[in-house]
């Protein structure tokens, strides 16, 4: 995963990731990563899931209610959507230091909300599913299959069988190398 987001050097050989940018709108990253351990920004729920774009500043006269319908769809499919309808200041509730706390699997599903929002067509994910229970993460991974069907290239690491479920191809890894690949 580190060498796919460019932090690490391969001992051998190279990665190339190749995302057509004509394909991407002004507002669409080509690659989203959702780490393992998530840290929210201190600043509200709904700058935490658009950024790194301000859902306000689309540029179009219809752009803050359809970003707002966007930034509702990715809380739907990230299974947070009632929790953040019930805060006192919904989407606009603080987070992170100083805001009000969220436990370890509502960081995870706003972070999924974030890629749900960003609908990029490269998806790295480091075990974003760890921190939910199982009806959270069915609902999660019956959504990153829709991002699949629709042409997104998920790439996840998962330790839980229910997430392996979803996969095309499973490659397990020993000491940091390939050791089986299997097609679903």
């Amino acid at each position: 995963m580190q060498i796919l987001l460019g932090n690490l050097a391969p001992d051998k050989g190279s990665v190339t990731i190749s995302i057509a940018k004509g394909n991407l709108t002004n507002e669409q990253l080509p690659l989203v990563y959702l780490p393992q351990n998530i840290n929210l920004a201190p600043t509200s729920l709904a700058e935490n899931i658009t950024y790194p774009f301000s859902y306000l500043n689309s540029g179009r006269p219809d752009g803050h209610a359809a970003q707002i319908q966007k930034l509702t769809r990715a809380l739907e499919k990230a299974g947070i959507k009632d929790y953040v309808t019930n805060l006192p200041d919904k989407e606009q509730t603080l987070v992170g230091s100083g805001g009000t706390p969220m436990s370890g699997g509502q960081g995870q599903r706003i972070f999924m909300a974030r890629v749900f929002y960003q609908n990029a067509p490269f998806l790295l994910i480091d075990e974003g599913t760890s921190a939910l229970d199982p009806a959270n993460e069915q609902l999660i991974l019956s959504s990153l299959r829709e991002l699949a069907a629709a042409g997104a290239c998920i790439i996840m690491i998962a330790h839980r069988p229910a997430a392996m479920t979803i996969a095309d191809e499973i490659i397990t890894l020993q000491d940091g190398r390939a050791v089986a690949a299997n097609s679903q």
